[in-house]
């Protein structure tokens, strides 16, 4: 090929460079004076130059990500000599960013002039930088200038959809003023990601979401959608559901339903244990292995608080039978068949004796704390889903109760979010059609938000008989091999808990899904620190005082959350 054809060839290509406006950003390249010269400087240069260009688009798209999820652009309602003064800062901000983050290969060098035009909620950048040449200097082009542009409006549509958890805590220390706080807080995260209230923003295809309230142990909804009686222990094949009762026939699922509420037979009410440890990758309760036929210990356990004896230093979970509590000592309920005696080995009997379960009438749990019930959260899992109402709903429905088992929270939290088995479904919106709960490898951005307004607690060393108050994980004074603390020592129940949520921490991060948490009126430094080493960043963990600080750190998720639904026009 002549010298000639040659030159004619790396010009054409060139033109086709300046004028390609493909992918998510308009970009001008504008090359000025450059001569047909000798095929090898121009195409060493045009290397350079789309080198160039490329690191430079990269820069502007994150910056105007960054501007756009920012209060700071947001100009309505300011006067003209605000707005003169707020776009001075945010080009100030610009150019700083730029500089920290365009990987130039001229380095700190390289001189980059920005604008930035904000118009409503469009936002408009523009980046020029004058590039030297090399070879095609010595023939008269010294240098030339890149020019890239990008344009986002906010909320028009998304480069990076949301699957995101709300994982709430719902325990006793809330209470109602510090429950209705976060509520508040709540909402204003999706006011803030739908940019808009529920009346008015309804839905949104690119945005999905599941609610996760948590206690000692976590209520699913038998109701729901994506419910399915497969996943639970209906026949006691788990290695957990058969260690409260002194007849190995029974188990939790069975003794629901041998106790009555008037004259009908109680139904389990959807609470559900913790999933024994194994052997890795089997350690189900710190995991996310779907639920498998033939194999019990992945399956979940139907949750059942035992009726507890009392004696000197027990003051757990006693249930109310016909007006008179089963824990009463010599009670004949509770003793039947089995000797009076009130020492510490008759302890453990009484409390598992089948026969004060066995046809007797039990308060309702509307009416009652005390039952099977006993310490799970008071209202329900709602699962992914696009229709907002069904979240608002559940955060209203909200209510304070239990002790506090955080691991539960975020174990539940990430199966919402993973695409197996418990949850594989995303219910329908008022006109959104239902969908498959995404992969992993998906464009669709997965989010777990944790708040917690204590630190792991059920009253580890409680008493002598349990050590502790029933919870998801059981009684810590459970054998080992059926023990899912991982310690039969009482005084280490809660650190054991500690590190069952720093091991789901780990766990959910490395499938990619973002965690923000939150600690609200939290001091205790244990906690503290779980928290900041849970999150997926240092800005991704924040402290609340009091309900204002906690509305306005649930704003920022939402506003950190909302940078992803920002379209990068063509």
């Amino acid at each position: 090929m002549t010298s000639h054809r040659i030159v004619q060839r790396v010009a054409r290509q060139f033109r086709d460079f300046v004028c390609d406006q493909r992918g998510n950003i308009t970009l001008m390249a504008t090359l000025s004076a450059i001569p047909v010269v000798a095929a090898v400087g121009a195409g060493v240069d045009y290397a350079r130059i789309s080198r160039e260009t490329t690191a430079l688009s990269a820069a502007v798209d994150s910056a105007l990500l960054a501007t756009i999820s920012s209060e700071n652009s947001k100009l309505s309602g300011l006067t003209e000599a605000q707005k003169a003064q707020r776009l001075a800062t945010l080009k100030t901000t610009v150019t700083n960013y730029l500089k920290d983050n365009y990987n130039s290969e001229r380095g700190a060098s390289a001189e980059i002039n920005a604008t930035l035009v904000i118009n409503g909620d469009t936002v408009t950048m523009t980046a020029t930088q004058e590039m030297p040449m090399t070879l095609m200097s010595f023939l008269g082009t010294p240098s030339i200038n890149i020019t890239v542009t990008s344009e986002a409006v906010r909320g028009l549509a998304v480069t990076t959809p949301i699957e995101m958890a709300l994982v709430m805590d719902t325990t006793g220390s809330m209470g109602s003023t510090y429950m209705n706080q976060a509520k508040v807080a709540a909402r204003q995260l999706l006011t803030t990601i739908y940019d808009g209230d529920k009346a008015t923003k309804k839905e949104n295809p690119n945005i999905r979401l599941s609610l996760v309230p948590f206690a000692a142990a976590v209520r699913l909804n038998k109701s729901a959608s994506d419910f399915n009686m497969d996943w639970i222990d209906t026949n006691g094949s788990s290695s957990v559901s058969r260690i409260n009762f002194s007849d190995s026939s029974w188990h939790n699922y069975m003794a629901w339903s041998k106790m009555k509420v008037g004259s009908s037979s109680l139904s389990w009410n959807g609470c559900v244990e913790a999933r024994p440890r194994g052997s890795a990758p089997f350690d189900y309760n710190v995991n996310d292995e779907p639920p498998t036929a033939g194999v019990g210990d992945s399956l979940f356990t139907p949750y059942f608080a035992p009726d507890e004896p009392t004696f000197s230093g027990s003051t757990s979970s006693r249930y109310s039978f016909d007006n008179s509590y089963i824990g009463t000592s010599g009670s004949p309920m509770e003793t039947t068949g089995i000797s009076n005696s009130t020492n510490s080995s008759n302890h453990a009997n009484r409390q598992k004796n089948i026969n004060k379960y066995n046809n007797r009438t039990i308060t309702a749990e509307a009416s009652s704390s005390y039952g099977p019930w006993y310490n799970c959260a008071r209202t329900s899992v709602v699962p992914m889903t696009y229709d907002r109402a069904k979240i608002e709903d559940g955060i209203t429905a909200m209510s304070a109760g239990g002790n506090t088992l955080i691991a539960e929270g975020l174990a539940w939290g990430w199966r919402t979010l993973s695409p197996g088995e418990p949850f594989t479904k995303v219910e329908a919106g008022p006109t959104i059609g239902g969908d498959e709960i995404s992969s992993y490898d998906s464009k669709w951005k997965k989010v777990l938000v944790l708040m917690t307004d204590g630190e792991n607690n059920v009253s580890g060393g409680l008493n002598s008989l349990n050590g502790s108050s029933y919870s998801a994980y059981g009684f810590p004074t459970t054998t080992l091999a059926k023990n899912r603390f991982g310690s039969t020592t009482p005084s280490q129940a809660e650190s054991k808990l500690d590190d069952a949520m720093m091991e789901l921490c780990t766990n959910i991060k490395a499938t990619g899904v973002e965690i923000y948490t939150v600690a609200f009126r939290v001091n205790t430094t244990t906690i503290l620190n779980n928290l900041k080493n849970c999150a997926s960043s240092p800005a991704h963990y924040s402290k609340a005082a009091d309900g204002t600080e906690l509305a306005a750190v649930f704003t920022a998720i939402g506003e950190n959350v909302k940078a992803n639904l920002v379209y990068l026009s063509k």
